[in-house]
């Protein structure tokens, strides 16, 4: 039980890690704010399209909120060696690291299902409302860019040695 727990502790800092640089992380508790998608104006007139960019919103606000919610129960640990981890804190990483891999599957899921229903909206508009549309598809985009940037720095001492 212990080796299963030390090797998913690993696997989450692995995880951690992989996103590399150097430990200029941001501060625990310091998230992004949310996300709120302006309607361009060719899309405005169309009920079920705001709709669905609201859905959006909300399904990458949650997503965000999760993440860093995770990573924030993580960040005490950041810089301590595995071998200096106590028991405990050692099963907190894990059940961060199983919260991690829950929230990475239903999120995935949610956001695949939301882009193949983007995929339905965008084979009816005419150009002008595909490139508005596309404009906020590039916002839901940069959105998870910001979360990823945001979290490139953060890196353990073990990835150091």
């Amino acid at each position: 039980m212990k080796t299963k727990l030390t090797l998913l502790a690993i696997a989450m800092m692995a995880f951690i890690v992989a996103c590399g640089g150097d430990k200029n992380t941001p501060e625990a508790g310091d998230k992004l704010p949310d996300l709120t998608i302006e309607i361009p104006a060719e899309l405005e007139g169309n009920a079920a399209v705001v709709a669905h960019i609201k859905e959006g919103e909300k399904i990458l606000n949650s997503f965000s909120d999760d993440l860093e919610d995770i990573l924030d129960e993580i960040f005490p640990y950041a810089d301590k060696p595995e071998d200096e981890l106590s028991a405990m804190e050692q099963i907190k990483l894990a059940t961060a690291g199983t919260k991690l891999i829950t929230v990475f599957a239903s999120h995935s899921m949610e956001y695949a299902t939301y882009i193949e229903n983007s995929k339905v909206f965008e084979e009816k508009f005419n150009e002008e409302e595909a490139a508005a549309f596309a404009v906020v598809m590039q916002a839901f985009e940069k959105r998870l860019e910001d979360l990823n940037k945001k979290y490139e720095k953060f890196e353990t001492k073990q990835n150091k040695e």
